[in-house]
């Protein structure tokens, strides 16, 4: 068999590469951050530089993947960025359920989220809303998310929560917990603080 002949039966059908595309999507519009976290790697040497995607290069992706919008079961719009930073996050989150994505999601630290951008995540439709809060109690808390207010982060999170109950919003939250050595003994009552306040109908959880 020649070279050619070996290469044409190695190379993938039309239906074998649609085969490949893969259940969820991941678009980093953020790389950057308002906080500096020890457990985090974004301010480690690299040569990516620090800033927000255009909207140009987004479009590109959402055009890209478009064709694939009934294999792809989630969309995620965040990585080891801020999702919070980008002032097109509503814009972007527009675009995606215009083309037909379904199962979009956020993680935030919810230091930015203030009201404007309550309302305007609830109103985009998405339907998952991930909140790291490393802790129970100001003192841990800080001491993990450099940069943070503990007071303001819950008081952001209480109120999405219960914009969301009384709007009648679809969106499912998750606070999340990294477990670390500073935290390691809070765990159950994170628990038990955030879950008393999280919706078992919405299918929320800490």
């Amino acid at each position: 068999m020649s070279n050619k002949e070996m290469s044409e039966s190695a190379a993938p059908t039309a239906t074998e590469s649609r085969k490949l595309i893969p259940k969820e999507l991941a678009i980093e519009t953020v790389f950057g951050c308002n906080l500096s976290c020890p457990m985090c790697f974004i301010d480690m040497p690299t040569k990516r530089k620090k800033g927000v995607m255009t909207m140009e290069l987004f479009h590109s992706i959402v055009d890209s993947m478009a064709p694939y919008v009934n294999e792809i079961e989630r969309v995620d719009l965040w990585s080891l960025g801020e999702p919070l930073l980008d002032h097109h996050l509503f814009e972007r989150i527009g675009l995606l359920k215009e083309r037909g994505f379904c199962n979009l999601a956020i993680s935030t630290n919810a230091d930015l989220m203030d009201a404007d951008r309550r309302r305007g995540l609830l109103e985009s439709g998405i339907e998952t809303i991930i909140i790291s809060i490393d802790g129970i109690d100001k003192q841990t808390y800080e001491k993990i998310r450099h940069g943070a207010d503990f007071d303001r982060v819950v008081s952001n999170t209480e109120n999405i929560i219960k914009m969301r109950d009384e709007g009648d919003y679809d969106t499912r939250f998750i606070i999340r917990f990294i477990r670390q050595a500073d935290n390691f003994d809070q765990w159950e009552r994170f628990k038990q603080f955030w879950n008393a306040r999280l919706s078992q109908e919405k299918r929320d959880f800490a």
